[in-house]
């Protein structure tokens, strides 16, 4: 309802006008236009009706009837004088309701300035009182009741109150409380660096809780340690980071990683000298007394049992070359050991020595009754086999087999059978061409059978594969060649049927000791003059390796005896090297090449003849040897320009050594022919 003097808005049932006092009884209604007419009014402002024969309701709208006003007579201007009078009544009335509207309102705001005027001096009064949580609290008042009062301080008080309660959740050790109140601060302002380092601190501090909670000791003391070396009194720092480098300290002996455990240990004594704990654990984390071996009364002799063939290395593991083998029974003498005794260092004569698995062997006497013996370095290279060299009638002599395959292009093979004279030979069967062989000077598939080389590994390391491979002699359609590794072919090529110069391979592998390669022959469908040299040479090669001289291998032989020849053997062929001349080579590096020479003068190239070259004993001494074609040709490449040693050799094939010298290195091809001379 509205007031019936000064229409200012009131409550329902109000007897009285809050703003002009009027008293509020019933309300008299025009009876044509239903305004509201005022006491004691007698025509209607709005219509111009007699007041008489009313309508009054009351404050809560119920009318009640109002007698009319007696009739008086009057003039036809009355009733507009009248309306008149009214309107400048009403007008009057709102001026001053509209007067006292403003002067309530302003005096409501000096108020609630009071108020937050009062609050900020109490919220200044609190933190200086030691209590930053009321402070806060009245702060956040404030802010609601008046966001634009004195900005710049409210928001310094509230960063020092947030400080506040940071400073004393970290002496609390409530560090998440501690991060909540930094966060506080940087709200505030972002840039403070009081903040960053406070959050930071937290955050750190509850990483490295999560680790000590999940016995990841490590990554906690990495979270703790910053902290503890910028804030040595943060929190509960001091006893957490104490008690982290014991637990790691202790997973680390038990371990048997005694040093660093016991760098641990010595790690929590420096935090707190007075905690006796760190003393404690260091007393108990130390190597377990080894007990001191009797002495031999004498020798201590070993039996190679477990095993026919034992394989005696260079040093205790498969990653030392093989220096020779001992046969199932073979007594030795051992002469020192592994830290752990798995291997033993074996004398069996004054040229036979070297390192064994003591898997494969027996003694009276425990191996840890020997003294502990230094291993050798690992060599960066060593040649350990040589297809050709190693040729023997034995299969399995050097590690390597002499296959024939189930058909052509398979990898499923069966040994072959020694058939006497100078090569291996599939025989005895009319399916296969009798001229299908593996000899110490070649391989001859058949058109339905490949014929290859297997080599075993007894190594574990980088295999390096190199060589030759050409045509013995023109003719027929060529071979297929290929090297094969645990099954994946890691290199191929085609010879044609005139390609007696031939391809040079070079690829490494890493292998494990039992792998198998195998080098292969194919026919290509036509086995006519198939004859291939295919001459690998394997060395093994450890990158963080040792660069010095291999130690000798065994002078052992074959456990088959050669048969006897059925011919009488043939006569040595002695050769001596000349230099033709110098000449300028274009090429990357320097050069040396020839011919060979029989005695008529004519060039000519003696069945399994090889130029050896040595280089300088330097890093990477440049050690090769390269087969003499069909033509007596020969041709060495990829050298520095040095020094080096040459010389023919091969089956009674006899030379000098001849010093290879570069005087001009504008002309870094030599060549070194080979002239045939009677032997002496």
């Amino acid at each position: 309802m509205q007031c019936q003097n000064c229409s200012a808005p009131l409550p329902d049932q109000a007897s009285f006008c809050n703003v002009c006092g009027t008293s509020q009884a019933a309300v008299v209604l025009c009876p044509q236009c239903g305004a509201s007419l005022k006491p004691g009014q007698k025509y209607c402002i709005q219509c111009g009706a007699e007041a008489s024969a009313t309508r009054a309701t009351t404050g809560n709208g119920d009318q009640k009837a109002v007698p009319p006003a007696p009739a008086r007579g009057r003039s036809n201007r009355l009733p507009m004088l009248i309306g008149l009078v009214a309107l400048l009544i009403i007008v009057a009335g709102a001026a001053g309701t509209l007067l006292l509207l403003k002067q309530r309102d302003e005096s409501q705001r000096a108020v609630a300035q009071a108020v937050v005027v009062e609050q900020w001096q109490a919220a200044q009064s609190a933190l200086t009182a030691g209590d930053p949580e009321k402070a806060l609290g009245l702060i956040a008042d404030i802010r609601l009741r008046d966001a634009n009062f004195e900005p710049t301080a409210v928001k310094s008080l509230r960063i020092t109150a947030c400080t506040s309660l940071a400073q004393v959740a970290e002496g609390a050790a409530d560090v998440s409380a501690a991060q909540g109140w930094w966060d506080c601060v940087l709200e505030e302002d972002p840039a403070s660096s009081a903040g960053r380092r406070g959050s930071q601190a937290a955050q750190d501090y509850l990483v490295g809780q999560a680790a000590w909670n999940a016995q990841n000791y490590a990554d906690a003391i990495a979270a703790w340690q910053p902290i503890y070396v910028a804030q040595p009194d943060y929190a509960d720092l001091k006893t957490k980071l104490y008690d982290a480098h014991i637990a790691h300290g202790d997973a680390l002996c038990a371990q048997q990683n005694l040093q660093d455990g016991q760098a641990q240990f010595a790690a929590a004594r420096t935090i707190d000298l007075n905690r006796p704990e760190a003393d404690v654990h260091l007393t108990s984390c130390q190597p377990t007394p080894t007990p001191t071996p009797t002495p031999f009364p004498g020798p201590h002799l070993a039996v190679v049992a477990n095993t026919t063939v034992l394989r005696v290395r260079a040093g205790p593991g498969p990653g030392y070359l093989v220096l020779g083998r001992l046969e199932a029974n073979t007594t030795v003498t051992i002469t020192g050991r592994t830290e752990d005794a798995a291997w033993v260092a074996i004398g069996v004569d004054a040229s036979r020595r070297g390192w064994v698995s003591t898997e494969f062997l027996t003694s009276s006497d425990p191996f840890t009754a020997a003294p502990v013996q230094a291993a050798p370095p690992l060599l960066k290279s060593v040649q350990v086999a040589q297809a050709l060299q190693d040729f023997s009638p034995e299969q399995g002599y050097r590690s390597w087999y002499y296959l024939i395959s189930e058909s052509a292009g398979s990898l499923k093979f069966k040994q072959m059978p020694w058939d006497g004279g100078s090569w291996w030979r599939w025989c005895c069967d009319a399916r296969y061409d009798p001229r299908m062989r593996i000899s110490d000077n070649g391989m001859y598939p058949s058109r339905a059978h490949d014929v290859a080389r297997e080599w075993v590994s007894p190594y574990e390391g980088s295999l390096r594969i190199s060589g030759r491979a050409y045509k013995d002699s023109r003719g027929g359609n060529g071979v297929n060649l290929r090297i094969v590794h645990k099954e994946t072919t890691v290199w191929q090529v085609d010879l044609n049927g005139s390609d007696t110069t031939g391809t040079r391979f070079d690829v490494s592998i890493n292998a494990q000791p039992g792998d198998v390669i195998y080098f292969i022959a194919n026919a290509r469908n036509d086995d006519r003059d198939d004859n291939t040299v295919f001459e690998p040479l394997i060395e093994l090669q450890h990158a963080d390796g040792a660069d010095q001289s291999p130690s000798d291998m065994w002078a052992d032989k074959p456990t088959l005896p050669t048969p006897t020849p059925t011919s009488r053997p043939a006569a040595a062929l002695c050769f001596e090297p000349r230099v033709r001349h110098y000449e300028e080579h274009k090429g990357c590096c320097a050069e040396v090449a020839g011919l060979v020479y029989n005695l008529q003068g004519k060039q000519f190239g003696p069945r399994g003849a090889l130029v050896r070259i040595e280089g300088p004993p330097a890093t990477n001494r440049y050690v090769r040897e390269f087969g003499v074609d069909a033509g007596g040709g020969y041709s060495i490449t990829a050298l520095t320009v040095d020094t080096y040693t040459i010389w023919l050799k091969g089956t009674n094939i006899r030379s000098p050594k001849f010093e290879v010298k570069y005087p001009d290195w504008a002309k870094i091809r030599i060549l070194v022919d080979f002239y045939q001379v009677a032997c002496r």
